[in-house]
């Protein structure tokens, strides 16, 4: 499904998906992930358009959320495809991630610079300080423990011209980030979210439910709501099983 995806995007441009909300929410029982389904589209002739578009994927036995520039078929890039090869064969969460950012890392400036050369407004949008970039979440089982790693990769431009990506430190749980083992990840949108969080104590009953209701109060605030968008994909891992709670029929 993903490469008929792509094969449209040929057609009529790149996707840019900057305000995408993805949440997850990880208990010491499982982890569920939940993203919104907006994804913005450039043509060639410099409009934009929106349609439905999948940010959930599953690789192997992970699951991937995917926010930022991604789906450049005029150039071939893909943050999927970049990720799907790079943790191939890779045995742990850490060989993974670790992996998996170093070869983003490489593939971000020669795309920054396609950008910067030929499609100026994509490029603003890429080095937007607090919206650009490329953002992925990494969710699943390890040795029977739910786990979640998390990493951002910004790109600046130097004084001198020069394009800088600029990773961010890996949040992980289990580990030093979630020391009482419960965590609430985001990547993309996230003002309501926060709003909501810090008026304080909340109770998580229901991780897929909570990642979604926390993705849907994205959805719901005016003023990104030409940026994210339902219908809303999520999905929970636990030891005993993995369950498409909702999941676009375009995704399957």
């Amino acid at each position: 499904m993903f490469w008929r995806v792509v094969a449209l995007a040929l057609i009529v441009g790149s996707f840019r998906s900057f305000a995408t909300s993805i949440v997850a929410v990880r208990t010491l029982e499982d982890v569920s992930i939940a993203a919104d389904s907006l994804g913005m589209f450039t043509r060639q002739d410099g409009s934009s358009y929106s349609r439905s578009v999948c940010k959930i994927h599953r690789i192997g036995d992970v699951f991937v959320g995917i926010a930022g520039f991604d789906a450049d078929p005029i150039n071939g890039f893909s943050v999927l495809q970049i990720v799907s090869d790079a943790i191939r064969g890779k045995r742990n969460f850490v060989e993974r991630m670790a992996a998996a950012g170093s070869a983003i890392e490489s593939a971000l400036p020669s795309e920054a610079r396609s950008l910067r050369e030929r499609r100026p407004a994509d490029f603003r949008e890429i080095t937007d300080p607090k919206a650009g970039g490329v953002a992925i979440i990494l969710v699943g089982m390890e040795d029977g423990t739910p786990s979640v790693m998390v990493q951002k990769f910004g790109i600046s431009v130097t004084p001198a011209a020069e394009i800088r990506i600029v990773p961010s430190e890996i949040l992980s749980c289990p580990g030093s980030d979630c020391p009482g083992g419960h965590y609430i990840f985001r990547l993309g949108q996230s003002d309501a979210i926060s709003k909501y969080l810090s008026k304080g104590p909340y109770v998580v009953a229901d991780s897929a439910e909570f990642a979604r209701s926390l993705v849907q109060l994205e959805v719901d605030d005016p003023t990104v709501s030409t940026t994210v968008g339902g219908p809303i994909d999520v999905v929970r891992i636990s030891k005993s099983d993995e369950q498409w709670v909702q999941q676009k029929p375009v995704c399957r």
